[in-house]
C-alpha cells in the first residue's frame, strides 16, 4: 500500500503517542498531589520520568532496567538506575531542590560558584538583615527551634541555618563549591551537557537527564542551548 504524501511515519506516530502518555502521567501526578496524596503523586511522576529517560536511552542504544520505587511506594516502576539531576546554585532554592530530588532517589550534583553555600546571603554586606521573619523564612521540614520567639536573621545567621539544613539532610557530599557553570546544552538524545570551571582553572563536563537552574534573580544565567 502506497504511503500518503505528507503523512507522518509510523515512528513519528509512535513518538507522539509515547509523549502523550508521559504528559498524561505528569497531569495525573499533578492531580494526585493537589488532592493531598503526595506518595501516589511521587510514584506517578517517577513513572513518567522513567518513561522519558527510557525513551532517551533507547534512542542512544543504552540499556535500562527496573528499579524499586522509593520506600512506601507499592510497586516497581520503569526507570534507569538513577535519574541524573544537575542543580545550579546552592542558595535556599538550590538546596531545597537538591533535598527533594535526593528524597526521590535521583543522582544529584549541585554546583555553587562561591566557596560556601548560601548564595547571595553568603556574600552579603556586613550587617545585612533579612526582611522576613525566621518563622516565615525557615523551611517547613527544618525548624530552627524558635517558633515561639521568631526573629529577623542577619544574612550570616541565615547562612548558618542553611548549613545546618545541609548537614541534617546529608547534602554536603552532593555539593561542589567553587564551581562555576559556564554553559549547558542538550545533546542529540536530549541529555544536558554542562560545562563547569572548578576553582577558576580546570574545566569539567557533566551529563544530566534534568537540570535545575537555581542561581537567583540577579545572577547571569548560564548559556542554555535547547
Amino acid at each position: 500500500m502506497a504511503a500518503i504524501p505528507g503523512a507522518p511515519s509510523l515512528a513519528e506516530l509512535q513518538t507522539k503517542a509515547e509523549a502523550g502518555c508521559i504528559h498524561a502521567q505528569c497531569a495525573l501526578g499533578d492531580m494526585l498531589f493537589e488532592s493531598g496524596d503526595e506518595a501516589a503523586a511521587s510514584a506517578v511522576w517517577r513513572q513518567a520520568i522513567g518513561l522519558s529517560v527510557l525513551r532517551r536511552q533507547a534512542a542512544s542504544g543504552g540499556a535500562a532496567r527496573l528499579v524499586a520505587a522509593p520506600a512506601g511506594h507499592a510497586r516497581d516502576v520503569a526507570a534507569p538506575a538513577a535519574l541524573r539531576v544537575g542543580v545550579i546554585g546552592c542558595g535556599p532554592s538550590g538546596l531545597i531542590v537538591l533535598k527533594e530530588c535526593l528524597d526521590r532517589g535521583f543522582a544529584c550534583t549541585a554546583f555553587e560558584q562561591g566557596s560556601r553555600i548560601g548564595g547571595a546571603f553568603a556574600t552579603a554586606y556586613e550587617g545585612a538583615q533579612l526582611t522576613s521573619s525566621s518563622i516565615i523564612t525557615a523551611f517547613g521540614c527544618h525548624s530552627d527551634g524558635r517558633e515561639a520567639s521568631p526573629t529577623f536573621w542577619s544574612a550570616e545567621d541565615y547562612v548558618q541555618y542553611l548549613q545546618a539544613f545541609e548537614r541534617r539532610f546529608g547534602l554536603t557530599k552532593h555539593v561542589q563549591c567553587g564551581s562555576t557553570v559556564e554553559a549547558a546544552r542538550r545533546d542529540e538524545h536530549g541529555a544536558w551537557i554542562v560545562d563547569v570551571v572548578v576553582g577558576g582553572e580546570g574545566g569539567e563536563q557533566h551529563t544530566f537527564d534534568a537540570l535545575a537552574v537555581c542561581s537567583g534573580l540577579h545572577q547571569e544565567c548560564p548559556v542554555l542551548s535547547p
